[in-house]
């Protein structure tokens, strides 16, 4: 069989065949009773055995400790030493005192390595808890040390356990300084290992000069093991459970701390080991180091809890580096907080966490620099973040999944760069107040920085505020090759109010988004200062409650617009059912910047009202390019089912002429580009101007609405049925003063007021009563808050009087209207007589008007026509006949 070794296993062979060899030839072995002479002047037997390599067997299964009479066994040690028990363990029992101590002195210019082996130690104690004293305490001067516990077991006791105090720079040789094989840790109170560096300069050498090794041991039920100052320490195959802080205030660590000082710097390495039902009662994290070089590397962390609310911390002001590495952190407390750390963590798993304070769910540690690696983060519920936001964040193959705030966005990034690559999210509940909550919130705040987003693929998740903000003064953002789908929020997807934005998006799938806000516009939201470029993506099947199906683009300052290469499917929203461009005020557009449309498809988007596919609205623009764009089978409820704009420029409503456009309706008709309405035709044909009637004259007039594309308004749906168009008279004498009063005085007219049925407006009905004069008829437009061009020339109305045979009239307020005269009932009035007024004004009188007949009619009533006597008609042509011939003859 072969067996594979590291270099390690084979300087462990090696130097077991050493001792070995040089044990058989050169080592002295002494065996060790429970109270024989040997036991109770153990100091002199080992100080005076050490011409060679000395064993001491402790053969029985009990030695008390307590009974011997230095209260410190202080041995100087010049050769290696073994400490041997039986093998079912031999116990060395203090009997809750602290006499019996040992201190290990090497002084030697060689490696000395002292052994302990098989040995219980138990029930040591101090009654005045000095932090000072130890169990064993080891000192050297240089690091050619080593003390080895092998099978040992730690038990029940109340005191220090071990303390080193070394002066070294440099480590010339591989061997652990301690190491704690296949031991275990159980009921202890007070600190395992303490490390005292004596050695002024604070590098890398100095630390590694000091290496504490723990290999397959148990830790249960212990408090505040290891301090260690300026020193490295490897934790391998361990398992640890119940522990808590030890009782001295100057530890900060529950297992351990390196120390009060910045200059502490220490190296941790745990690997292969598990942390369960760990539960710190005390406001002390698991881990506390002012500098630190830590490494996890397949570890497991489940159901470990602190009252401190995190594991790790690590404070300090230069960076440490921390790598995690194939953990799995399960139901605990959040890992980290401190500042100023450089974070490695990759293939691990974050599952299974809930939070009761509001803390962030795996760091706080601020200004600090995190890179995240093909990770997973699983049924977390938190009311903060995942990470302190002041930090540098570098994602890649990332997989969030069930995870839920009701607080903070969930990604949280200010001031500084982001980089995400390869990110899955799913099922993520942000459930916090909408001004709040998030999954994603970048602020750049008064810092240029950027966000790039590259293969970020989110499904199935919900906001109570937008799902991912963009905020700040400046800022640079990408997304490309990603994926958002399924994604319900209480304002757009994707917000951006920063004041000044450069965004490319490209290759982006977006479908079956829905933004649920009716009062916030767009599924993907942008303003201000704008440069955005989306190029080759698609949109599908989403829905805003308010404008913009998939974009909105409003508060604008300046931008520069580019789509190219889109798809836009079955969008639906208020207005724009897949694009909405809104600004009221003039955009301060450079003469470069442009927008420009070319290679898309709008099909089958829907508004219910204007805009189809794209509803476009700018009080200024420079250049807007159009090629080569598709407008297919949209709908809208009112005008535009292909587009709908609003104060455009005539080089862009040529532009839109370019779009190719197919069968866009409103209500089954056809409509592919529209706007609002832009001006009123009269269609009444007026033969001269002015024109005369008599006063009370019925004048019917026609009017047609169009909008700015000179399309007649088809408003098949009714929808500007509210707009109201006036007719008033003005005498044309003082229309120069514009006195309103002359609205009113002198006039009356009748049927003046008229609505728009499908962009028509017809007073048939209209009536004019009016003292004679010229008058200008004025024309005014109700019920619409835009402006409407009145596109024919000003009528003049020339009134006149009455006609020679109508009584002339005067209503209360004097005006003038015609009557024609009323005759007694006997005159047949229209068929063979007229009546004749006997007043010229004011009196309509029956009895006094005249009935005269007409030509032909005579008679008290004129009931009988004149009739012609043939027989004299006769003889007047017979006459006239003889009488012209005899002339001629």
């Amino acid at each position: 069989m072969y067996i594979r070794m590291n270099k390690n296993h084979l300087y462990y062979l090696y130097l077991f065949l050493f001792l070995l060899i040089n044990g058989l030839i050169y080592s002295k072995e002494i065996k060790i009773h429970n109270k024989d002479n040997n036991f109770y002047n153990l100091q002199n037997v080992i100080n005076n055995n050490q011409n060679e390599e000395l064993r001491l067997y402790f053969e029985d299964d009990y030695y008390n400790l307590s009974e011997i009479p230095n209260f410190s066994i202080s041995i100087s040690v010049q050769s290696n030493i073994y400490f041997i028990g039986n093998t079912n363990g031999t116990t060395f029992d203090y009997n809750y005192l602290k006499k019996g101590s040992f201190t290990f002195n090497f002084s030697n210019n060689k490696l000395e390595i002292v052994t302990i082996e098989n040995i219980i130690f138990t029930n040591y104690y101090d009654a005045e808890k000095q932090e000072s004293l130890y169990m064993i305490d080891l000192v050297s001067n240089s690091d050619k040390y080593s003390m080895l516990f092998n099978n040992c077991i730690f038990q029940n006791n109340y005191q220090n356990i071990l303390s080193l105090h070394i002066t070294s720079n440099k480590k010339t040789h591989e061997n652990p300084s301690v190491l704690f094989n296949n031991s275990k840790f159980i009921n202890n109170r007070e600190k395992l290992i303490m490390t005292n560096h004596n050695y002024d300069v604070n590098n890398i050498d100095t630390i590694k000069s000091i290496l504490i090794q723990i290999k397959d041991c148990y830790f249960e039920n212990n408090r505040g093991l290891f301090h260690l100052l300026s020193s490295s320490i490897i934790f391998e195959n361990c398992y640890f459970t119940k522990i808590e802080k030890n009782s001295y205030d100057t530890s900060r660590g529950a297992l351990f701390h390196s120390g009060w000082s910045s200059e502490n710097f220490i190296i941790v390495d745990i690997k292969d080991c598990i942390f369960e039902n760990i539960n710190i009662n005390s406001n002390t994290p698991l881990i506390h180091s002012e500098q630190i070089m830590l490494t996890i590397n397949n570890t497991t962390f489940s159901n470990c809890y602190s009252d401190y609310g995190y594991l790790i911390d690590v404070n300090k002001h230069r960076y440490s580096d921390i790598v995690l590495k194939n953990i799995k952190v399960i139901n605990s407390s959040s890992m980290f907080t401190g500042s100023y750390c450089r974070f490695t963590i990759e293939d691990s798993i974050f599952s299974n966490m809930s939070f009761k304070k509001s803390v962030p769910a795996i760091s706080n540690s601020k200004y600090s620099i995190y890179t995240i690696k093909n990770t997973e983060f699983n049924n977390i519920y938190v009311g903060n973040s995942l990470f302190n936001e002041e930090s540098t964040f570098i994602f890649s193959n990332v997989k969030l999944n069930n995870i839920t705030t009701n607080s903070k966005p969930l990604l949280y990034f200010t001031h500084y760069n982001v980089e995400i690559n390869q990110l899955e999210a799913s099922n993520i509940l942000c459930i916090g107040e909408p001004s709040v909550t998030s999954f994603i919130l970048f602020n750049s705040d008064e810092l240029y920085s950027y966000l790039y987003i590259n293969n970020l693929n989110i499904k199935n998740s919900k906001s109570n505020g937008s799902f991912i903000k963009l905020i700040g003064i400046s800022n640079n953002i990408t997304i490309e090759n990603s994926n958002i789908e399924k994604i319900e929020s209480y304002g757009p997807i994707i917000s951006n109010t920063s004041n000044m934005s450069k965004i490319n998006i490209s290759n982006l799938k977006f479908n079956n988004n829905i933004n649920n806000n009716k009062l916030s516009c767009g599924c993907l939201n942008f303003g201000n200062d704008l440069y955005l470029s989306l190029l080759n993506s698609s949109f599908n099947n989403n829905y805003s409650k308010s404008n913009g199906g998939v974009i909105c683009i409003n508060n604008i300052i300046n931008m520069e617009l580019k789509l190219i290469s889109n798809e836009f499917n079955k969008n639906s929203a208020i207005n724009g059912g897949a694009l909405y461009i809104y600004n009221e005020n003039n955009i301060d557009m450079n003469e470069n910047r442009a927008i420009k449309f070319e290679n898309n498809i709008f099909k089958e988007n829907y508004a219910e009202y204007f805009g189809g596919a794209i509803y476009l609205k700018f009080s200024k623009i420079n250049i807007i390019d159009a090629i080569n764009n598709e407008i297919t089978l949209n709908e809208a409820g009112v005008m535009g089912a292909g587009i709908y704009t609003s104060h455009f420029s005539c080089k862009f409503l040529n532009n839109v002429r370019n779009f190719i456009f197919t069968n866009n309706t409103i209500s089954l008709y056809v409509n592919d580009y529209s706007s609002k309405p832009s001006y009123i035709s009269l269609d009444t044909k007026l033969s001269k101007n002015p024109i005369s009637i008599v006063t009370g004259d019925y004048f019917p007039l026609s009017f047609t609405m169009y909008d700015e594309y000179d399309n007649k308004i088809n408003d098949v749906t009714n929808y500007y049925s509210d707009i109201i168009l006036k007719v008033s008279l003005k005498l044309k004498k003082i229309e120069i003063n514009d006195d309103e009063d002359s609205y009113i005085h002198n006039t009356k007219i009748i049927g003046n007021v008229g609505s728009f049925i499908n962009g028509k407006c017809d007073l048939t009905s209209f009536q004019i009563y009016a003292n004679p004069g010229t008058y200008i008829l004025k024309i005014a437009i109700e019920n619409y808050n835009d402006d409407i061009k009145l596109n024919f020339d000003q009528i003049e109305i020339q009134v006149n009087s009455c006609n020679s045979n109508q009584i002339k009239m005067y209503n209360t307020d004097l005006i003038l209207y015609c009557e024609n005269p009323s005759c007694k009932s006997s005159c047949p009035v229209g068929k063979s007589a007229y009546c004749k007024p006997y007043y010229e004004s004011n009196i309509n009188d029956i009895n006094q008007n005249i009935c005269l007949c007409f030509s032909g009619y005579y008679g008290t009533n004129c009931q009988n026509k004149i009739l012609i006597d043939y027989r004299y008609a006769f003889k007047f042509f017979f006459f006239f006949f003889f009488f012209f011939n005899f002339r001629v003859f």
